[in-house]
């Protein structure tokens, strides 16, 4: 009569599950903070900034202790939580304060810049960019270096970097980065895609690149700007020959260089602006008011001014009017690209393409930008919407709320997400708070189930391209996975519930339950040597659990039945997929010894090469053998099973062959020629004798006698 295994079910509710989409983290053992656009709770470099405010029940305690710390993507702590404050990672870089005093952290959290500063501001344009002050003096640090070590400088600004303003010693300079060139002058000055300095009288490209003069400062039709030293006016002239074009007579030309091909200048302050083209010709600007200022140049066919009351207008380089003079700004959105600019009237700001000839409500910021999509806001109608911007046309309708997009989603409406088509494709409403924008593949998500439970949801647009495998699990996430685990096993999907008590296994080695239910699922699959391991380590850990017991000697019983026909099931079609769970529970057994026992184990280059230090050796066991034996007699026997060990792993992995599974070869040896069968034992042969060890040693140590462990015990072949 067939004997059955009996499993235990652990019941709770499934408030974690989601109707639409998919955790990548949850309940983790931190809270996610987010506060400000310095730290968002998004993820940034593989890093998130966290707080350390849980209860020992393992949810949110607004009273614990909120300092703040990082977890990667494993939501595993790696930056402690220590400090005051933390902004999120920028190339790498985070600014922490502690005890008054701010430094720069890399994310294995090392010290770039050591918490001495008084404080470390960080550019709102340009990123990897932070002004550091210690009392008086100040510095800039720049992409991992100080650019300017700590000194008197003061007023440092960053308004056109890559040139940066700084005063020292009472004296102005420019440095730019571009060229890493220092300059006596000051202020800079932007006219449209060029930076001019002064007294220089050198312009730059908006890149830092020095534009060249004397090619710059003749047209396409090779005329030239002079100025008559006498009258101190300006006039044209051919460059290669000196022939004036246009006899001197205006008072102020902006720009000595042609930008587009064009210039601006105006006889005097009676007079308005005209523009000048390439051959010197006079072309009026064709508005109703004259035109007093000029103030920008595209440098691609469109020229910014105002009238005598600062109502602003566009025009194009042959004077048509693009945008009637009657707005308080009209500027260039560089962010955009070419052809866009932003306006506004006295009461709604808008976003414009010339090339269109399209103006949409709304002001454009550089941070509204993803995905090649605009985000607007519409304050008439109180909405938000969406611009292609390589098309123009709206994406989708309007929403109430609306965020940038991320990953190809963006959030409307609190919880919903659509594509770039417009549509809806994820929906998180049975979520209680979730973040503004997809980063790095997740997005910050909270829910209540007895307190906060905090986690990141999977982007569906991108699962995939990040991996997020979390390692460090609150005791809420346990009891997750536990129950994940069971509604598997109850539809006898025994591989993936297998999957969850090794998660559980892994964060709580204690846990018989989950240890015991793991059992069951790979006996089901037909790993019985296996799940007699399993089991084995439950009694280690409860000795009087009878369920543990009862199936332990099931188990025990199949494995003897089998021994007759041990070479037709090694050599079936399905012997090749035990290896993964040979190696893979090999693994989790030596893993969860050392979490029990206090052994620290190492793993270099992803192989599993361990060597423990015996912490306790007051481990339990299902043996009972040997009480009262002498020193030298456990040792004798330990040394025994160490040489079986020690013979067995070196003909598995110093014979010189190969063995070829389904999944191609694998690196060691199966003794030459032998067939998978003799494989299969030979493994078997080590395992039995690295169990014959540990119970030795255990059982020596709970009478007393320490015996050193052998490397040969934890050994492991994971081919």
């Amino acid at each position: 009569m067939k004997k059955y295994l009996l499993f235990l079910f652990f019941v709770v509710s499934h408030l974690w599950a989601l109707a639409d989409g998919e955790w990548a983290l949850v309940g983790l053992k931190y809270v996610i903070h987010k506060t400000d656009n310095n730290c968002t709770g998004e993820f940034h470099n593989g890093m998130a900034i966290v707080q350390d405010a849980w209860n020992e029940q393992g949810y949110y305690d607004a009273g614990a202790s909120q300092l703040y710390g990082a977890i990667d993507t494993s939501g595993k702590l790696v930056i402690p939580c220590i400090y005051q404050s933390m902004t999120d990672f920028i190339n790498g870089f985070s600014v922490v304060e502690k005890d008054g005093k701010y430094g720069i952290l890399n994310t294995r959290g090392g010290f770039i810049l050591p918490l001495v500063y008084t404080s470390i501001e960080q550019d709102e344009n340009i990123q990897g960019l932070y002004v550091v002050k210690q009392d008086q003096k100040e510095g800039l640090f720049y992409n991992g270096q100080m650019i300017f070590p700590l000194g008197q400088y003061e007023k440092i600004k960053s308004d056109h970097f890559p040139f940066v303003e700084y005063t020292y010693n009472n004296k102005d300079y420019t440095y730019n980065f571009y060229t890493s060139q220092t300059m006596e002058s000051h202020p800079l000055y932007l006219f449209g895609h060029a930076i001019f300095s002064t007294p220089e009288r050198q312009y730059y490209t908006l890149k830092g690149e020095p534009v060249n003069m004397q090619k710059a400062s003749v047209s396409s039709k090779g005329i030239q700007l002079f100025r008559d030293e006498k009258t101190g006016l300006y006039g044209f002239r051919q460059a290669s020959t000196g022939k004036v074009v246009v006899q001197p007579k205006y008072t102020i030309v902006d720009y000595d260089i042609w930008i587009g091909d064009v210039m601006v200048g105006r006889l005097d302050f009676d007079h308005p602006y005209v523009i000048i083209n390439a051959s010197g010709q006079e072309i009026p600007f064709q508005s109703a008011k004259p035109i007093t200022s000029v103030f920008g140049n595209s440098g691609i066919g469109y020229l910014t001014g105002c009238d005598d009351n600062s109502n602003t207008g566009l025009f194009s380089y042959t004077g048509k009017v693009v945008l009637e003079p009657r707005y308080v700004y009209v500027n260039e959105a560089i962010h955009l690209g070419p052809d866009w600019y932003v306006y506004a009237d006295s009461s709604q700001p808008y976003t414009y393409n010339v090339r269109w000839n399209k103006s949409f409500p709304g002001l454009s910021n550089p941070s509204d930008v993803g995905n090649g999509i605009l985000l607007l806001w519409n304050s008439e109608r109180k909405m938000s919407y969406y611009v292609d911007l390589k098309t123009g046309k709206q994406i989708g309708g309007y929403f109430e709320n609306g965020e940038p997009f991320r990953g190809g989603l963006a959030k409307v409406n609190d919880n919903e997400f659509i594509n770039t088509q417009g549509k809806v494709v994820l929906n998180l409403s049975d979520l209680n708070s979730i973040g503004d924008c997809f980063s790095e593949g997740v997005i910050l998500a909270e829910k209540y189930d007895h307190g906060k439970v905090h986690g990141y949801v999977y982007n569906p647009m991108e699962k995939g391209k990040y991996a997020y495998n979390q390692k460090d699990a609150s005791a809420w996430t346990i009891t997750k996975w536990m129950a994940e685990g069971d509604q598997l096993q109850l539809k006898k999907n025994f591989g993936e519930a297998k999957d969850f008590y090794y998660r559980v296994m892994m964060n709580d080695p204690k846990n018989v339950l989950a240890t015991m239910n793991y059992g069951y699922c790979i006996y089901q699959l037909g790993h019985y040597d296996e799940a007699l391991e399993a089991y084995s380590i439950a009694l280690d850990l409860e000795p009087d659990n009878a369920m543990a017991r009862k199936n332990y000697n099931i188990i025990k019983g199949e494995i003897e039945k089998r021994k007759t026909t041990q070479q037709e099931q090694a050599e079936s079609p399905t012997s090749n997929n035990i290896w993964g769970a040979l190696a893979n529970f090999g693994n989790m057994i030596l893993q969860t010894y050392a979490a029990v026992n206090g052994y620290s184990a190492s793993s270099q280059d992803g192989s599993m090469d361990y060597s423990f230090t015996d912490t306790d050796s007051s481990v339990s066991s299902g043996s009972s053998s040997g009480q009262g034996m002498s020193t030298s007699t456990y040792q004798s026997i330990y040394s025994r099973w160490e040489r079986q060990a020690k013979s067995n792993y070196e003909s598995l992995t110093l014979l010189g062959g190969k063995y070829t599974s389904r999944n191609g070869d694998k690196s060691g040896v199966t003794g030459g020629n032998w067939n998978t069968a003799q494989y299969t034992q030979l493994k078997r042969l080590l395992r039995e004798a690295q169990r014959e060890m540990h119970k030795t040693r255990s059982e020596a140590a709970r009478n007393g006698v320490n015996i050193p462990q052998s490397k040969w015990e934890t050994a492991t072949v994971s081919y």
